[in-house]
């Protein structure tokens, strides 16, 4: 009969107090788990033996790695600690930075709005540029048009007499009474007009000199007293001028005093006889006094005043008469 109870570890067999004992089978299996669970606890503390000596010369080693990283731990804490000063400059030159930064990032930003300004100012100005560009490309034709109206004119000028081009020759067209053209001008003479001469300022000023003595008025009847008769009481200044080319006499009365009774009737006196050659064609008469005298012409050159006497009248030196005809031939 086999064992009903084992070892809680290794599995060997237990016999209860009534098994009967089986020492070949049940003894035997026991003594061989021992004897291989021995065989392998030996060979582990073999192993543990080897490993526990590999780890000694690793704990050797890893001694002689502790001093030299314990070594280069101080070698390391002074560069550390360099370093750690290095990284504290940085910090500090950093948070500079960053406030430097911000100060030029609020620059960038306003440099960006003025950079976008230039931008809308430039894009302006392009378009600006290219309408100068159009109009430029339109003056430059206009030019070209103009170069060749210009060489157009040149080439007709070319033909044409120079601006100072007086010549004692009619080299550039001579006038004439038919002709359109250059003149000589003269300051005296009578030439004809197939001559080219015209007359100059001088020549024009002394003919009209000329041509007012010509038609000066002269004295026929210097300016004299003529004292009133037949009827009439007071006296004058009478005088008589003319142009000897015109025929124009001019007869002029100055009373300087006139009176008359009043007897009814007409009043009158002679004043004198103008010469032959400037006598009227007919009777010349003038009103003066308000109406109540005359200046008479006759055709005889007789000269007379007449008055009405139908009723007494007076006249001061405010009052006179003067007629003005063409004389005969």
């Amino acid at each position: 009969m086999m064992a009903t109870e084992y070892t809680p570890n290794y599995n060997l067999d237990l016999y209860a107090s009534a098994d009967k004992p089986n020492l070949r089978d049940q003894y035997n299996a026991a003594m061989g788990k021992i004897d291989t669970q021995m065989k392998k606890s030996a060979n582990d503390v073999t192993n543990a033996n080897a490993n526990v000596l590999t780890l000694q010369t690793q704990m050797t080693e890893a001694q002689k790695d502790i001093a030299g990283l314990e070594s280069a731990v101080d070698e390391y804490g002074t560069e550390i600690t360099i370093v750690q000063k290095t990284a504290n400059d940085a910090l500090s030159l950093a948070q500079t930075n960053e406030s430097e930064i911000e100060t030029t990032q609020g620059t960038v930003t306003s440099l960006t709005s003025r950079v976008v300004a230039v931008e809308g100012t430039a894009n302006k100005n392009k378009t600006d540029i290219a309408s100068i560009d159009t109009r430029v490309g339109v003056a430059e034709g206009n030019i070209t048009e103009a170069q060749n109206d210009i060489d157009g004119l040149q080439t007709a000028v070319d033909g044409k007499a120079p601006t100072n081009h007086a010549s004692t020759a009619n080299t550039y067209g001579q006038g004439s009474s038919t002709n359109f053209g250059h003149l000589k001008v003269a300051d005296s003479g009578s030439a004809a007009a197939s001559s080219g001469t015209a007359a100059s300022p001088k020549m024009v000023t002394d003919q009209i000199s000329a041509l007012k003595s010509a038609l000066a008025p002269t004295a026929l009847i210097a300016a004299k007293t003529v004292n009133y008769s037949g009827g009439i009481s007071g006296s004058g200044t009478f005088s008589v001028y003319a142009n000897s080319i015109t025929k124009v006499v001019s007869v002029q009365l100055a009373n300087t005093s006139l009176t008359t009774s009043g007897g009814g009737g007409w009043k009158s006196t002679v004043l004198g006889t103008i010469p032959a050659g400037y006598r009227p064609t007919r009777l010349m008469t003038q009103n003066c006094f308000s109406g109540w005298g005359f200046l008479y012409v006759d055709t005889n050159g007789q000269v007379r005043l007449e008055v009405s006497n139908d009723t007494s009248h007076s006249a001061g030196n405010q009052n006179g008469c003067s007629l003005v005809y063409f004389g005969s031939n």
